[in-house]
């Protein structure tokens, strides 16, 4: 459609199956200015029309899109997953075969570290603790359950210099998609993805944080931003932009 300006789905059952074709009805129609997609059941599959939205806003005339209760988790897009930059809080069904190979690319990749990078780690709710030692003598995931864990996984910057954060053009784009974006979910979701390129400053994870207007969302943000922040030396800084309750959980979340 050459003249659409305005498209609301919202609560009209929408389900996987649909994903792909409506990320194709979007990319067809270069008017679309508003999208609403909230309360479909798009689930993972949402992150075809995720992408799709985000190009739109960088080439199109997309101004503001909403995908609230969709009924995805940002964190279970598992396509996503990189040994690079694995941090990020995981909910993985075992006994989806790439939900469960994702379990074992962080085990791999803990192993590999050296260093215990999966925390606070739940198997079917219930805490449980994977010591590196436990990795190394060959733990696996069980076929069937869920796993929930963090990952902080730390770069070293050691011989990175400020040159090489993100540029203010990448950081305006960025943050302008954080803003029209209604959904949280997708905002971390978002982040995640530039992180997975980018550097940033402490001055631009601080600024960003200050996007969500959530305590829970300001920590998913940072354990996302905490590998790229190039600076950690000076991560107080960052941190005043949290509640001392949400202090409390980061020094849980990451020591």
């Amino acid at each position: 459609n050459k003249t659409l300006t305005d498209l609301d789905v919202s609560n009209c059952r929408l389900g996987e199956s649909i994903c792909r074709d409506l990320a194709k009805a979007l990319r067809d129609s270069p008017t679309l200015q508003f999208v609403q997609l909230d309360g479909n059941r798009l689930k993972d599959e949402a992150a075809h029309i995720l992408r799709e939205l985000k190009e739109r806003m960088v080439s199109g005339t997309l101004q503001k899109f909403s995908m609230a209760r969709v009924a995805f988790d940002a964190s279970r897009l598992v396509l996503d997953f990189d040994p690079n930059n694995p941090t990020g809080h995981y909910i993985l069904d075992l006994a989806d075969p790439k939900q469960r190979a994702v379990c074992l690319a962080m085990v791999a990749e803990s192993i590999s570290r050296g260093e215990d990078i999966i925390r606070n780690e739940r198997l079917n709710g219930s805490r449980t603790s994977l010591s590196l030692e436990m990795l190394k003598e060959g733990w696996t995931p069980p076929d069937t359950g869920t796993f929930e864990a963090d990952v902080i996984a730390m770069n070293d910057f050691q011989h990175k210099a400020l040159s090489e954060t993100m540029d203010s053009d990448n950081y305006r784009l960025l943050a302008r998609l954080i803003e029209v974006s209604v959904d949280e979910s997708a905002q971390i979701h978002m982040l995640r993805q530039a992180c997975q390129s980018y550097f940033l400053d402490l001055s631009q994870a601080m600024l960003l944080l200050f996007k969500f207007s959530r305590d829970s969302s300001r920590e998913a943000a940072l354990v996302s931003m905490l590998p790229s922040i190039v600076d950690r030396r000076n991560i107080a800084m960052v941190l005043m932009a949290l509640s001392p309750s949400s202090k409390l959980e980061m020094h849980h979340k990451v020591g």
